[in-house]
């Protein structure tokens, strides 16, 4: 199976290079492409949901059968693994300041947990949760966000991009509630 054959069964695709595409997640409600699709050379299709859903997840939720996403394997002796083509500085960049603004999210959020349950920001310093700990968390997105406007000439707010990973989060924590039994 080609990627195309998968995109197929997706709504909002959007290409984003070569080989490499986003699309609304169907294994959630999904109002802004956060699947991430991309075609190996060796025809591999690999997939990543930046809500969090499960490879499974998706798969099921598209329609296509999982062995439709792998090219048949062959048999024989003379087997070569693929060769693995170098990151690109561009993703590489855009991902680090993605986990950057994550963590400072989750950073941000435990200390609010503990204020709330009582802690003095003295107390959050010995959890590694103080205020000027948190705050150079962001500076540090911010600061990877800046190389990444320099190296691609396109901005990368980190202000909304914490937004949308909140969104995101919220909206597959609501669907797995949604999903228990009561």
């Amino acid at each position: 199976m080609s990627a195309e054959t998968f995109l197929a069964a997706l709504n909002g695709v959007r290409r984003t290079g070569n080989g490499r595409w986003l699309a609304r997640c169907p294994a959630h409600a999904d109002k802004s492409p956060s699947l991430s699709i991309r075609e190996c050379d060796d025809g591999r299709v690999l997939l990543n949901c930046f809500a969090g859903c499960q490879f499974q997840e998706i798969v099921a939720a598209s329609g296509v059968s999982l062995d439709e996403l792998f090219p048949p394997k062959t048999l024989g002796g003379d087997y070569k693994p693929p060769e693995r083509r170098p990151v690109h500085a561009e993703d590489a960049l855009k991902t680090s300041a993605h986990e950057l603004t994550t963590g400072f999210l989750i950073l941000q959020d435990a200390a609010e947990h503990f204020r709330a349950a009582g802690f003095l920001d003295d107390e959050l310093g010995s959890f590694g949760l103080s205020r000027a700990i948190v705050q150079r968390l962001f500076e540090c997105a911010v600061n990877v966000s800046r190389v990444v406007e320099m190296a691609t000439g396109r901005a990368v707010n980190v202000a909304s991009e914490a937004r949308h990973i909140r969104n995101s989060a919220q909206l597959r924590q609501e669907e797995l509630e949604q999903a228990e039994p009561a």
